[in-house]
């Protein structure tokens, strides 16, 4: 677990630096066009998953014969793909030449150069989620880390150099394909049998009900910038974007907790030990919301001088949104524990209809909250806050629904010492509002010295709680273990694990 902590801290950093280059030297307009394109192309290639990503993992999970699967997902992930940039082309002639839509030359490369990173990604998962499956935790870490190790880098120098976004492009084009080639070398390094595959109508049986899991979650994920971009403007979608990728980091280090949940909690229904489901449960639950309401509760409390202090003053609106968007990280990642249960129980129909749950609240609450008008009807008109605003509403209801539905099936209760981490939080927050007061945060090394003091008082207040306790520490002390962590990695590239 260690090793994903790392793993996910170090991506998590990398991608802030490169967030705070590209806020700082793109600006609104340029960030919020690259944040766009990269929010339609991914909607669009959500379609193209049609849930065998999960079948792949449900299947392996299951003991099924290791090349057959693997040669089975390779052909699937081949012809999908394919089928995506074909219609994804198809996509924009019409949007061009039919719909009125028009895109600059620099749009133009935004979109190509981002379908190459796409393909290239989406190639590279026929490795990663085949590690996941195995529970190989350093491989899909290295495949996972080197994306960023070379991207980020690369983003700097371009934007120092001044290539603005064509050398931002690139970068990502680079990544992606040193990305893909280290997974793919991993994964022949497997000794795979590979053959004609045979369990195709085994993984379709398992993906038709989530063929529009990964869609639906897709569009609901980034239906906000997608709208954004089409009422309002480009800087709206960078304002709201902008707070959106850096919690993305926060709810980063929280699920990778949770990475190995799915095959774990497969087994456990294999074995029927419905015990260890809860228990494992709450405990990822408990660990997650340990670890990352200091992060929230910073945000929370002073979204605007953190939105400053990261991408500079021209992003201060941004703050409006920080706030909302704080308040629904817990839940979101949460709602990932608990959605790895329904999926391992075989009850992909439920997944889907929660999604769909989802997605119409959140479109609903989008058309809403951000036009200043629809149809001729008055709306809200709020804009970036209103996208805020109208993702935290549904994370909630989708929340609810989810808690429900794993308590008809494993009788899985929310930990209520959960309920003493966000008592926590608010009290640490009354704090960092006073030492603003007193001490304004301004400028990065302020933020600096405001998260160690809000994450000094957080433990504070948890230890007179009683709720960080000596078996707390001694499992964090366990999960950091060095030594640990380098011979698990070292035995698993020597296939000993």
């Amino acid at each position: 677990m260690f090793l994903m902590m790392i793993s996910t801290i170090l991506s998590s950093a990398l991608g802030f630096i490169g967030l705070v280059f590209m806020t700082r030297y793109l600006g609104l307009n340029d960030f919020g066009e690259i944040a766009w394109a990269l929010a339609t192309l991914t909607a669009l290639n959500s379609f193209f998953d049609l849930g065998f990503g999960s079948a792949h993992v449900k299947r392996i999970s299951e003991g099924r014969d290791l090349g057959d699967c693997i040669s089975t997902y390779a052909r699937i992930k081949l012809i999908l793909t394919s089928l995506m940039v074909i219609v994804t082309i198809i996509w924009i002639i019409i949007w061009i030449n039919l719909l009125g839509g028009s895109l600059s030359s620099s749009a133009w490369n935004i979109f190509l150069l981002f379908l190459l990173c796409i393909v290239l990604s989406d190639l590279s998962t026929i490795a990663t989620h085949t590690f996941i499956a195995l529970q190989e935790t350093a491989k899909t870490q290295l495949v996972v880390l080197i994306d960023p190790l070379i991207r980020v880098p690369l983003v700097i120098f371009a934007l120092v150099s001044g290539m603005a976004t064509n050398g931002v492009l690139i970068a990502y084009s680079i990544a992606a394909f040193a990305a893909f080639i280290v997974s793919m070398t991993l994964l022949f390094k497997e000794r795979i049998d590979w053959h004609r595959p045979t369990l195709f109508r085994s993984y379709l049986k398992f993906a038709i009900p989530l063929a529009t899991l990964p869609a639906i979650a897709a569009v609901s994920a980034n239906i906000d910038k997608i709208t954004l971009g089409s009422f309002v403007s480009n800087e709206a979608v960078a304002c709201f974007s902008s707070p959106q990728t850096l919690l993305a980091v926060v709810i980063g280090i929280g699920t990778s907790i949770t990475l190995l949940a799915f095959p774990q909690f497969s087994k456990m229904y294999v074995d029927a030990n419905i015990e260890g489901i809860r228990e494992v449960t709450k405990q990822l639950e408990r660990h997650i919301t340990m670890i990352v309401i200091p992060i929230v509760t910073l945000v929370v409390f002073l979204p605007t001088e953190v939105c400053v202090a990261i991408f500079g003053a021209a992003f201060s609106p941004a703050g409006n949104a920080m706030r909302f968007l704080g308040i629904a990280v817990i839940p979101t990642m949460l709602n990932t524990v608990c959605a790895s249960q329904i999926i391992a129980a075989n009850r992909p129909y439920i997944s889907v209809e929660l999604s769909v749950l989802a997605l119409i609240i959140n479109t609903i609450m989008m058309l809403v909250f951000i036009p200043s008008s629809l149809f001729g009807i008055q709306m809200l008109g709020l804009s970036f806050t209103g996208a805020a605003i109208a993702n935290m509403i549904s994370v909630f209801v989708l929340f609810i629904a989810i808690r429900i539905v794993i308590w008809r099936l494993t009788r899985t209760a929310l930990n209520k010492r959960i309920l003493l981490h966000i008592a926590s939080g608010i009290i640490t927050g009354v704090f960092i509002l006073e030492l603003n007061t007193a001490y304004p945060l301004v400028g990065i090394s302020s933020l600096f010295i405001f998260g160690i003091f809000t994450l000094i008082v957080y433990c504070i207040v948890m230890i007179v709680f009683r709720e960080l306790r000596k078996e707390d520490i001694a499992f964090l002390l366990d999960m950091m273990n060095i030594r640990k962590m380098n011979k698990y990695m070292m035995d698993e590239f020597k296939n000993k694990k």
